[in-house]
């Protein structure tokens, strides 16, 4: 992993994407190599389909606001939360997004990259409910995030652990080819 003092993610989607699951699991894998993470989330009332954010902070100091202001990366499963936050992302963030879920904004400065992450777990597990999981793995191909941290994180919270490396390996796969 390269060194770096601090990095801020944000995975943003709807009710039942798992976006509050993923940063719960993304924060406790930061924690194997930072002193310090936050996991703020927010949502609409809705149960299901209400726009949901887990902004998710880790440094090798204390971290005084829990927010991803500008994130370093953004997973992005759902366009009207991906619309909402497009103006926070800097020229210098990243944006993994889902092509058949958001379509990326003209006027944002991030470099964009689709993972097809609902379609390969339709094809790969019959429906699209670990497209999160494959996100947290696309995530960790760039170095960003250790990928034995997110796998172990995942599984220790996770049931199914062959489902769960199987889903991170699907999304490592996919970002390999981008």
């Amino acid at each position: 992993m390269k060194e770096r003092d601090e990095i801020s993610v944000r995975i943003c989607g709807v009710g039942g994407q798992g976006i509050v699951l993923a940063g719960n699991i993304l924060a406790e894998a930061l924690l194997r190599s930072y002193a310090y993470a936050t996991n703020s989330t927010s949502y609409g009332p809705e149960v299901r389909g209400t726009s949901v954010r887990s902004d998710v902070v880790a440094a090798q100091r204390w971290i005084d606001y829990p927010r991803a202001d500008c994130p370093d990366w953004i997973i992005a499963l759902a366009q009207k939360v991906y619309d909402a936050g497009v103006n926070d992302f800097g020229a210098q963030s990243v944006v993994l997004h889902d092509p058949a879920l958001v379509k990326p904004s003209e006027r944002c400065a991030a470099r964009h990259i689709g993972i097809p992450a609902s379609q390969a777990c339709l094809d790969e597990f019959g429906d699209s409910s670990n497209a999160n999981l494959v996100m947290l793995g696309a995530l960790s191909v760039p170095g960003s995030v250790p990928a034995e941290d997110v796998e172990a994180a995942a599984t220790s919270k996770l049931s199914n652990p062959d489902k769960v490396r199987r889903a991170l390996r699907l999304g490592r796969d996919l970002a390999d080819t981008r």
